[in-house]
């Protein structure tokens, strides 16, 4: 009981601190805002709040964000503010990526770009502005994730196109269609499915062993989605600055 009580102390510590952390962009981003307020920018002005992953504070067992696809990892805030358009405490329950953060921007600062016939640009994500604006329901779709091992590089090209190819297969692959997420684990036949709408902390998660059919399945869907978008070393569209800029970043070593 005793090594229960340090661990829950640990975690509540690291929960703790992770509050201080987001209290203090908080206070800097309201005197942000407040900024905005008093140079008249506020009506004109769209404001987007977005993070790149969460963290795992002892949670599930892990700290950290490299490798995990938990809830407390891949679900991040994305907040928007802009005055007339969009209506203050809107909030989506459906999932959406954060490759829908680029053209729902777009359509929300530049409505019109989509009329004007000599701007071709396509996304692969959906402009949300409609579901933002109008409260209309987003279509549903799968949101997916991969979490790889070892260096950073190349990956699924559409997807994660940084990350350096550390074997055949990721680390772990993901995906949330409506309630439902799975994650499955290619290295050592891990497949767990979770209802986030029962067990919204992923607590509780049915595990199926490759004698399931069904593991086999799903298995076999992730394969082929993983083939399809992966990109070969060769093949990156990356320019010597790009390379520059994230391998000071960390992402390439």
């Amino acid at each position: 009981s005793g090594a229960v009580g340090s661990y829950s102390n640990e975690v509540a510590q690291r929960v703790k601190s992770y509050d201080s952390e987001i209290g203090y962009v908080d206070k800097y981003i309201g005197e942000l805002l407040d900024r905005f307020d008093e140079h008249g920018l506020t009506d004109n002005t769209l404001v987007v709040l977005v993070a790149d992953h969460g963290e795992g504070l002892g949670e599930h067992g892990f700290v950290g964000h490299g490798r995990w696809l938990t809830e407390s990892v891949v679900h991040v805030p994305w907040v928007i503010k802009l005055s007339g358009r969009i209506k203050p405490g809107t909030v989506i329950e459906q999932n959406v990526s954060t490759l829908d953060l680029a053209p729902t921007i777009l359509d929300l600062a530049v409505p019109e770009y989509r009329k004007q016939s000599e701007i071709v640009v396509s996304f692969a994500g959906r402009s949300q502005a409609k579901a933002i604006t109008e409260q209309a329901k987003p279509t549903q779709r799968t949101v997916r994730y991969v979490s790889f091992s070892g260096k950073k590089g190349f990956a699924p090209g559409w997807l994660s196109w940084m990350w350096i190819d550390s074997g055949s297969m990721p680390l772990k692959m993901g995906k949330v269609e409506g309630t439902m997420k799975t994650i499955w684990a290619p290295g050592n036949d891990e497949f767990r499915i979770y209802d986030l709408a029962a067990d919204p902390f992923e607590f509780n998660p049915k595990e199926l062993t490759p004698r399931d059919q069904r593991y086999k399945f799903e298995m076999a869907a992730f394969e082929r989605w993983y083939e399809t978008t992966d990109l070969e070393k060769h093949a990156a569209r990356l320019t010597k600055r790009d390379a520059k800029i994230l391998e000071s970043l960390g992402y390439i070593q």
